[in-house]
């Protein structure tokens, strides 16, 4: 028996290797100093699409998290020339937003007739974001339906991806007869906990666009708690944690803010960027992300909820 451990053991620690080599990546580089997150690109920022791309160019940050459309759809898709404008000659990496815990009605990859008929990974509608829908993220049609759509991003010439609703094990831990969520609940689908799941799929993506870009950067937004699984921290590229300091215009609970930052330790100890993005709109509440930031080794964003502005960023 104990023969047979060593060589199961061998063959596990074979595959890992396997598979980190091909998602793994140095991404020395990667450090952005400031950072815009603009989805809805609109009269904000100015009156023309080529307005807008000049005031996104013009505030010459380093990181530009954008949708892949100008407009969410397929027929204003960003062009490679555009975006390859907005990187300024290397100055600047620009990654596309792409929701993976959540499937999107507005999307390319949406199909007609999942309107009447579902398949087998769509689960109910987000209450708070009409037409966005859970998904069984770890099933293979949802993850083909992913890398699909993700081919398109690396095609219009992306530096990487933000991965949105990377929480989305969250929904699945809650446990409805005793009204509390379970940490490390068990998939009986997969036989991982949700969170693995989770990793598992961030890791499919890392591997398959880096397949073809080895220096794609990976950012995943918030579920912080990852971190603490094998490999997640050495596969992404940095993390995107949004209301660590503030919920809009109050100071967030003292033990999430805590709860979050011990989960980032790691990210100090590699190092990888951390990206905080707060909602403030009261100069008060601004001033206060300001000083708490002080103390932290982070990109900083201040802006707004729908995302319709550059904002103000610093380190």
């Amino acid at each position: 028996m104990h023969k047979k451990r060593l060589i199961q053991n061998s063959i596990l620690s074979i595959l890992l290797t396997t598979l980190l080599s091909g998602c793994m990546n140095q991404q020395n580089d990667f450090a952005p100093e400031s950072m815009a997150y603009i989805l809805q690109v609109g009269k904000k920022i100015g009156m023309t699409r080529a307005e807008r791309l000049k005031t996104i160019n013009d505030a010459k940050r380093d990181l530009i998290v954008l949708d892949y459309s100008e407009h969410g759809d397929k027929q204003s898709k960003w062009t490679k020339k555009e975006i390859t404008t907005l990187k300024r000659n290397g100055q600047s990496q620009v990654v596309c937003y792409l929701s993976i815990g959540e499937a999107e009605d507005y999307r390319s990859y949406w199909e007609k007739q999942w309107n009447t008929t579902k398949p087998h990974f769509l689960c109910k509608e987000n209450e708070n974001w009409p037409g966005n829908f859970k998904v069984k993220y770890w099933q293979q049609n949802w993850q083909q339906v992913i890398l699909d759509y993700l081919d398109e991003i690396i095609a219009q010439g992306f530096d990487g991806v933000y991965l949105d609703i990377v929480d989305a094990f969250q929904f699945f831990e809650y446990d409805a007869e005793t009204d509390d969520w379970i940490d490390g609940r068990i998939n009986t689908a997969s036989n991982n906990s949700y969170r693995q799941d989770m990793v598992n799929l961030v890791m499919t993506i890392a591997k398959h666009s880096r397949s073809k870009n080895k220096d794609f950067i990976i950012i995943p937004q918030n579920g912080s708690e990852l971190l603490n699984l094998p490999m997640y921290a050495d596969v992404i590229s940095g993390i995107g944690i949004e209301d660590l300091f503030t919920e809009g215009n109050k100071k967030q609970q003292r033990n999430h803010t805590e709860e979050v930052q011990q989960n980032l330790l790691i990210m100090n100890k590699i190092p990888k960027p951390i990206l905080v993005i707060e909602y403030p709109s009261k100069d008060k509440m601004k001033s206060y992300v300001r000083d708490r930031s002080k103390k932290e080794t982070m990109t900083m964003l201040i802006t707004d909820r729908p995302l319709k502005m550059i904002g103000e960023s610093w380190r």
